[in-house]
């Protein structure tokens, strides 16, 4: 629920789980596959770097505070 809307995907940008048991074994399985666990951190860092960059937040704020005539 609190990851809706930022294009994350269990298993290939970002490990997520329901309950901090389900979070753990996440863990756990990604330290017995090193292949894994770096592909979901390459993926995590290019998401991160293609949605959050300061420009695209930047260029984000400028829109929206235009929208309500704040800019």
């Amino acid at each position: 629920l609190g990851l809706e809307g930022l294009g994350l995907e269990n298993g290939k940008n970002a490990l997520i789980a329901n309950s901090p048991n389900d979070f753990a074994q996440a863990i756990l399985d990604l330290l017995s596959d090193p292949s894994k666990a770096s592909m979901i951190a390459k993926n995590g860092a290019k998401h991160i770097n293609q949605n959050f960059n300061t420009n695209l937040v930047f260029k984000d704020l400028i829109s929206f505070l235009k929208k309500i005539g704040k800019f």
